[in-house]
């Protein structure tokens, strides 16, 4: 290697090092503040960087959201990847999915809890279509899974995106009851309620035979228990 791609390599080296510790600053930050009253100098002076080089790596502060937006979502795809190469059997493979996303969910929360709420009135219409992408082929993952299920329950006549929405509107509720209050919980064992609730309630042969309202009524039920459980 010459002198000269040595130097560049070094160099970009140093920018990706900066780009990192703007992006970790804003994370510190979020976790104290409201993002939306958040400025660039307070996140630069965390970085430990001039305001300007925050402007140098991303267009605005909107464009950093975005920045650890995209981050969030590549670790949940990479993951992803990874469950799907690990388990042929599908629900297994949600069931990891499921494990795996409130992790994720806990772990990041600061940042997490834009996504999964009130992110609308933080994120400018680029930053909201950004989101948009991302969580659909994130949810694809699960739809993929859970028609692949479907097919071997030939008596199920709910459409996957109310399973969808069940799954994903119940981890996201107990994420935002519990992570943002500080409250003592049990990750696994809400997943197993959620678990039992969608696999051996929604999804079992007792309801084969009643009419796709009632199924609905049924789901509703279910996931007004599971909510007073997590709220009491």
């Amino acid at each position: 290697m010459s002198a000269t791609q040595t130097e560049k390599r070094s160099q970009a080296q140093r920018r990706e090092a900066t780009r990192q510790a703007i992006l970790q600053a804003c994370k510190a930050i979020m976790s104290e503040e409201d993002f939306a009253k958040s400025k660039t100098g307070t996140i630069a002076k965390r970085a430990g960087v001039a305001e300007g080089t925050v402007f140098l790596h991303f267009e605005n502060k909107q464009g950093l959201l975005r920045a650890l937006i995209d981050e969030f979502f590549d670790t949940m795809h990479a993951n992803i990847e990874l469950i799907n190469q690990a388990h042929s059997c599908p629900k297994r493979r949600l069931r990891a999915m499921a494990e795996d996303y409130i992790q994720q969910l806990e772990a990041q929360w600061p940042l997490a809890r834009l996504v999964v709420s009130s992110y609308a009135r933080y994120g400018d219409e680029q930053t909201q279509q950004a989101l948009h992408q991302h969580n659909r082929r994130y949810t694809q993952f699960f739809i993929n899974a859970l028609e692949e299920i479907i097919e071997k329950e030939p008596g199920c006549n709910i459409p996957s995106p109310v399973f969808r929405d069940a799954f994903f509107g119940a981890i996201e509720h107990f994420a935002i009851a519990n992570f943002s209050t500080g409250k003592s919980h049990d990750s696994a064992l809400f997943l197993e309620q959620l678990w039992q609730l969608l696999f051996r309630g929604i999804l079992s042969r007792e309801n084969t035979e009643q009419t796709p309202y009632r199924d609905l009524d049924n789901i509703d039920k279910k996931l007004d228990r599971l909510i007073n459980k997590l709220d009491a």
